[in-house]
């Protein structure tokens, strides 16, 4: 579980898509239509090699739990950063991974 910044799941993929240099979502489907679409979604998705569409997946994006991380930081002093500079870091792995070429690099 992970303790800082909240954002939608929508504003998130934007971001990533413009640090990648790629164009985001342009519509945002309720979590509704996609449990109904995901039997028909997932299967294909697996082709791909991705589980996006998985019961699992869906699960943890629909808890979306709100983590209390005061102990950590009386206790250990954590700080969370900036969803920015989290996301960056990840398209940085993607990046090194070969999982992902960032347009306008």
């Amino acid at each position: 579980l992970l303790s800082g910044h909240r954002e939608t799941l929508m504003d998130a993929q934007i971001m990533i898509a413009r640090l990648a240099g790629r164009k985001g979502p342009r519509i945002e489907l309720p979590m509704k239509v996609l449990t109904r679409m995901a039997p028909m979604l997932d299967p294909v998705a697996r082709r791909f090699g991705s589980d996006a569409f998985g019961p699992g997946t869906l699960e943890a994006i629909r808890m979306s739990p709100i983590v209390n991380r005061n102990k950590a930081g009386t206790e250990l002093g954590y700080q969370p950063r900036s969803i920015e500079t989290t996301l960056a870091d990840l398209v940085d792995f993607f990046v090194a991974e070969n999982l992902l070429t960032v347009r306008g690099r």
